[in-house]
């Protein structure tokens, strides 16, 4: 939801409300190509992530609105810009397929709040489809200043370094005989014989595949996170000033 204010033909001011659902799988997104992206086929991890989001972003028509809003350009291109207030609650699904929310058990042993700031920039295209109403697709691209809507950044830990036994398997489910979101049997002919990567029994409830390791890499040193949203809007045009009424004729 949003509103936009136009300041000037060419410039326009835009509050929006947003949610959106950010998910992630390591197995859906690797098991067609497992040798490929055999780190993902090992590591098992899943998420999703309903991000609530506050915006002011800045937007700028290439084709100015001169005249009054009837007589506005047919079609428009434009190009947004601004600062967003994040929340998000990065979840996964635990041994008995239940939804639980991941910040509270501290899977690599450091907190993270669930507030955080992204800058979203973007481009988009609008449709006149009627005297007060036009279509927008549009696309932004976030950068984030978190690096945890995934509950993933750093290394493996030590489950003995964690909350809890449940904090433990959480963080590595390297191990498990099926995915861990979907219940999917994982090949794990190929995962021995192929990757030649054995399961390590670390402690009486602690196994993992060599390679994940507590101390092994478990996210990437590329920086914060960054997501990109596509955007189907219907915009309605509730006009400004004075109403244009026409003038009698002799």
């Amino acid at each position: 939801f949003n509103l936009n204010y136009h300041v000037s033909p060419h410039i326009a001011i835009m509050p929006e409300l947003s949610m959106t659902r950010l998910m992630g799988d390591d197995f859906s997104a690797s098991k067609n190509n497992k040798e490929g992206m055999s780190d993902y086929y090992i590591r098992n991890l899943h998420f999703r992530n309903d991000i609530l989001s506050l915006s002011l972003l800045g937007q700028y028509d290439f084709y100015p609105n001169k005249e009054q809003y009837r007589r506005r350009p047919i079609h428009n291109f434009y190009a947004i810009a601004g600062i967003s207030g994040v929340y998000s609650n990065p979840q996964a699904k635990d041994l008995e397929g239940k939804w639980v929310d991941l910040r509270k058990y501290k899977t690599e042993n450091k907190s993270y709040s669930s507030f955080s700031v992204a800058l979203p920039v973007g481009a988009g295209f609008r449709y006149k489809l009627a005297i007060s109403w036009d279509l927008e697709i549009e696309f932004t691209y976030n950068l984030c200043f978190s690096d945890y809507l995934d509950d993933v950044s750093g290394n493996y830990i030590d489950p003995l370094r964690l909350s809890s036994e449940t904090a433990g398997y959480l963080s590595n489910r390297s191990a498990e005989e099926f995915s861990s979101l979907t219940g999917d049997m994982r090949d794990w002919e190929f995962i021995e014989n192929v990757l030649e990567q054995k399961i390590v029994q670390l402690y009486p409830n602690y196994r993992y595949i060599e390679g994940s390791a507590p101390g092994d890499l478990r996210g990437n040193k590329k920086g914060p996170d960054r997501y990109v949203v596509v955007t189907f809007r219907f915009l309605h045009i509730f006009p400004g000033g004075k109403i244009n009424c026409p003038k009698f004729r002799d």
